[in-house]
């Protein structure tokens, strides 16, 4: 097993920082491992501390080097020997790596996209499956990237959403099956617990959350809360879920919410936390993991959230244009549309169009509108759409005022059974007469609807249809970003 024979570090004289140069042995060769402006690693990379190192391997001045190293080191006292068999008894997937998409990025979202596998065919025979004892192809993809979560009854599980979707979320979690019941729900807040074992691709199946974070514990009040915070992120649970999710050393970013950048308590708390387990480093550039201390009620609560930047949920966002949607709130608001058979969506106000590919990915569509002003708009939208791989539907994105829309072919009085949009609420990009311009866009959408068709929208203004046929079925405030809005559903009679 190798070891750290030194490490020394120095500053630089050409340019300013520092420099940690730590060798490396096996006892019949040496290594050498560079790191630039890392200099709190020496606590870490002391003499004689086993562990296991990887990088790319070169030779500068002469001396075998690992550029860009990574390591996972034996936590004191432990057996060298189980340890080894640990790694040894199962499979590492290695992917490769860039500066800017580090391994445990890309092992995050190989975890989502494995489970949404369907079944694999296999090329063996089954017979000589059973006879080798064999895993199935898909088994063993399945068994090469995933890290299974015990099932811990004691485990909460925070969703964090924008305040007024807690139902829509609620709904989404029993419609989908998840394998979570719920537990609390609090403004912009759902509180979940696992009700079996499950993979992190159970949970970023559901897409109409903002962010997910597992619940480490509370804070007591006080003011000296360094102490119990790094006990905290030093718990059992804690080293648990990072070593079952994680490959490689567990680095988290402690950050306080809500709070400012708390500098000296960030400091303190992680040298406390080192002090508790080495094998948790607190590293804020390329950390996977974000602990995060979220005001409370009772107490503060620490929570352990993935970094996962972008979103692995919506890769299809591959163009974004000015104000456009929250892609979570895209999804909440097509869940609330629901599907309908031989459905024709038009969005007048499409921006990117995430609403029209979030309602097309919950169910068939026959055909999909969507019309903007704005080149850029409708630029973006066909990008997405394209990116988005949905077949069956025809598409259009037209660059056109919604007010023509009858001029457009195949668009007559009654065709649509869907009306969905996210209009412009006049914050970041000025509206003049916004309220007259939506009271149109009512006025079309009751001439445009079918009877028993849909009309799902951000109301930013709170106006009511002046046509009788439209009735509203379902209205909710929401905060968009301190702008309190009204998310509603109208009905065609």
């Amino acid at each position: 097993m190798p070891q750290v024979f030194s490490a020394a570090s120095r500053r630089l004289h050409a340019r300013k920082g520092n420099l940690l140069e730590v060798v490396v042995t096996d006892g019949t060769a040496k290594l050498s491992l560079t790191f630039f402006n890392q200099a709190w690693r020496e606590k870490d990379l002391k003499v004689g501390r086993q562990g296991l190192f990887a990088g790319k391997v070169g030779i500068f001045n002469s001396k075998r080097q690992l550029a860009h190293p990574d390591y996972e080191l034996i936590p004191d006292g432990s057996d060298v020997d189980s340890a080894v068999a640990g790694f040894a008894g199962r499979y590492l997937p290695m992917y490769p790596a860039s500066s800017k998409l580090p391994s445990w990025k890309i092992a995050q979202c190989i975890e989502l996209a494995i489970g949404a596998l369907d079944d694999v065919p296999d090329y063996l025979p089954q017979w000589i499956l059973d006879k080798y004892g064999y895993p199935s192809l898909h088994q063993a993809l399945v068994q090469l990237h995933k890290s299974v979560l015990p099932h811990l009854p004691s485990l909460r599980i925070a969703l964090r959403c924008r305040t007024g979707l807690e139902a829509i979320l609620s709904r989404e979690i029993q419609e989908t099956k998840a394998p979570f019941r719920m537990s609390e729900i609090q403004p912009g807040l759902l509180l979940v617990a696992p009700q079996s074992t499950f993979h992190l691709h159970n949970l970023y199946n559901l897409r109409t959350f903002s962010t997910a974070s597992f619940l480490l514990g509370t804070l007591p009040k006080g003011r000296e809360i360094a102490e119990p915070l790094a006990h905290i992120i030093a718990s059992p649970l804690s080293r648990q879920l990072g070593q079952t999710l994680t490959q490689g050393p567990f680095r988290y970013r402690l950050e306080f919410i809500s709070r400012g950048h708390q500098r000296s308590l960030i400091l303190q708390t992680a040298e406390r936390v080192y002090d508790l387990c080495p094998d948790l480093l607190n590293d804020s550039r390329q950390a996977p993991w974000a602990i995060e201390v979220h005001p409370g009620p009772s107490g503060d609560t620490v929570e352990l959230r993935p970094r996962l930047t972008p979103d692995p949920r919506f890769p299809y966002r591959q163009q974004d244009v000015p104000a456009a949607s929250h892609p979570p709130l895209a999804a909440a608001m097509a869940r609330l549309a629901g599907p309908y058979p031989g459905e024709f969506v038009w969005d007048p106000f499409c921006g990117s169009g995430l609403e029209l590919i979030e309602r097309a990915r919950l169910g068939p569509i026959a055909r999909v509108l969507g019309t903007d002003l704005s080149p850029a708009a409708i630029q973006a939208a066909q990008t997405n759409w394209r990116a988005a791989r949905i077949s069956g539907a025809r598409a259009e994105f037209v660059q056109k005022d919604f007010r023509n829309f009858l001029q457009l072919p195949g668009c007559t009085p009654g065709s649509v059974t869907l009306l969905i949009t996210n209009p412009p609420l006049g914050k970041r990009v000025p509206i003049p007469n916004l309220r007259a311009l939506l009271q149109e866009l009512l006025n079309l959408a009751s001439v445009a609807l079918q009877p028993g068709g849909r009309m799902v929208w951000i109301n930013p203004v709170k106006i009511k249809p002046t046509s009788p046929k439209l009735q509203i079925e379902f209205q909710q405030t929401v905060d968009l970003g301190g702008f309190a809005c009204r998310l509603e559903l109208l009905r065609q009679r």
